[in-house]
């Protein structure tokens, strides 16, 4: 399983991102997570994958999705009560679970009311600047903070 976490540049310990790994680094320590082995029709098709997309092409069946969710179901427990242990200026983590397609596909239809010209392939900045319809939502319904809502998370 891989474990993607986004960080601030430069390691800034000021800043509550970094506070939040280091914690997250030092819940980890000690902890090896393996998923199950799955079918051998699988695992030949996931070894294929040499990206994390090619991956996701490969578990368009549904079979073999429910397949990697079982595999994935040890390490992820193990996973969510190492984090549930783990807290900051005595607030406890809180783990949540993922959100599943059917309501994904929901906000999607919501966000193309929004903007018809948005395109599911195409989110990265640059694609979405010239979208002015969503800029102009984003601006009048968004505020933009840090990652964090609780200013008292904030005060170190």
């Amino acid at each position: 399983m891989l474990i993607a976490l986004r960080t601030a540049p430069s390691n800034s310990s000021a800043n509550p991102v970094e506070r939040i790994m280091s914690i997250v680094n030092i819940g980890l320590q000690g902890i090896g997570v393996m998923r199950q082995k799955m079918s051998d029709e699988f695992e030949k098709a996931v070894s294929k994958a040499s990206s994390v997309k090619e991956v996701r092409e490969t578990l368009k069946s549904d079979e073999l999705r429910d397949e990697m969710k079982q595999s994935r179901a040890f390490p992820k427990e193990l996973l969510n009560n190492q984090m549930k242990r783990l807290s900051l200026k005595d607030k406890d983590f809180q783990v949540f679970n993922p959100v599943n397609e059917a309501s994904i596909d929901q906000l999607w239809e919501k966000c193309q009311e929004i903007d018809p010209d948005l395109q599911r392939n195409k989110t990265t900045k640059k694609d979405l600047k010239n979208l002015d319809s969503l800029k102009n939502f984003l601006k009048t319904h968004c505020k933009e903070t840090l990652c964090f809502p609780d200013q008292e998370m904030l005060k170190w």
